[in-house]
Order: structure tokens, then C-alpha cells, then sequence
């Protein structure tokens, strides 16, 4: 299913790069890609996707098969992830760190809503039977909110010692 793009011009492009990150608050789904305001392209500065109509997730096996599969069946904008440990699928290797985060090895979504910002207009595109202006107009609405996330508590996994020992080896070794 293809999405319809609807243009709406906006006078504040950090005003709306903020109202983006709150609107993505009320999905489950939800993709952020910002360019950071980098040279390399001036068609967008930030693209945004919201909600899924259609997802895979990594099974045990056979994850590229997979992926192919989700793409040929979907042609439309999929956005998602693939981990480092899909290399192990690759190659003949595997890895014992730790997984904090316990991500899927991958996951991918058709959003419902794809949203391409830049410094003069705000592009939304939607399913035929969506309505961009009530879109734009509840982006537009929405009481701009600071984003003032907890700092996260590091915990280091090895003691300061242990730490420095393993610096002293590795400068050994590279001796």
C-alpha cells in the first residue's frame, strides 16, 4: 500500500522537530531519523515514521529470508533494525557479551505515518483512507514538551583494577 504525501509549510523548524518526538509518544512503533542538519542532502533534515500496519521480528533462523520476504510483500516505507549478533547468522562466529538491551536480532515496520521535515515544510504520508490535515493540525496543537530524560546509571562490569590490568596487557601486547 502506498503512501499519499500531503506538503504543509511551517515557519519553525525546531518547533515541529520537537512536536514530532512528542507525537511519537502514543505509538508502540516509532522511528526517528534526524540528519542533524548535515550538508550531504537539503530534500529533508529529519524523517519520521509512526505506528505499523505490518511487522516482522526475528525468528530463530533464516533472518534474511525473512527480511526478503517482509520486503517483497510489503512495497511501501519500512523502517526497523538488524543487530550486531545477526552476524552470527553470516559468519561461523558468536559472540558471549552480554545483551543489556535484548533487542530482537531484527525487527522491521510499515508505518502507518511517515513524516519527512525540513527547514521550510513538513511532508506527511498516509494510507488513502488517512487525513493528513488532521495530522498537521494535532502536530501543530501539541503543547511543546522539554524532553528531560533521566541520565542513565553506568555500571561499569569490571572493578577499576581489573580495568586498568587489562590496559597494562593490551600495551604489552601491542609492545
Amino acid at each position: 500500500m502506498k503512501k499519499k504525501f500531503t506538503s504543509y509549510p511551517i515557519d519553525d523548524f525546531n518547533f515541529f522537530k520537537n512536536q514530532l518526538l512528542n507525537f511519537g509518544k502514543k505509538f508502540s512503533n516509532f522511528c526517528f531519523l534526524d540528519n542533524h542538519e548535515y550538508e550531504f542532502d537539503k530534500s529533508y533534515e529529519c524523517l519520521a515514521a509512526f505506528g505499523s500496519l505490518s511487522s516482522v521480528t526475528a525468528g530463530k533462523t533464516c533472518a534474511f529470508i525473512q527480511i526478503d520476504d517482509f520486503i517483497r510483500k510489503n512495497k511501501d516505507w519500512i523502517f526497523g533494525h538488524i543487530s550486531y549478533d545477526l552476524k552470527n547468522e553470516i559468519e561461523d562466529i558468536s559472540s558471549e557479551n552480554p545483551d543489556g538491551i535484548e533487542f530482537p536480532d531484527f525487527q522491521f515496520f510499515v508505518p502507518e505515518i511517515v513524516i519527512i521535515l525540513s527547514k521550510d515544510f513538513i511532508k506527511i504520508g498516509v494510507p488513502a483512507a488517512y487525513d493528513t490535515k488532521t495530522i498537521f493540525n494535532e502536530l501543530s496543537a501539541l503543547i511543546p514538551q522539554e524532553n528531560n530524560f533521566a541520565k542513565p546509571q553506568l555500571i561499569s562490569r569490571f572493578a577499576k583494577n581489573d580495568y586498568l590490568e587489562t590496559v597494562k596487557k593490551l600495551q604489552q601486547h601491542i609492545l
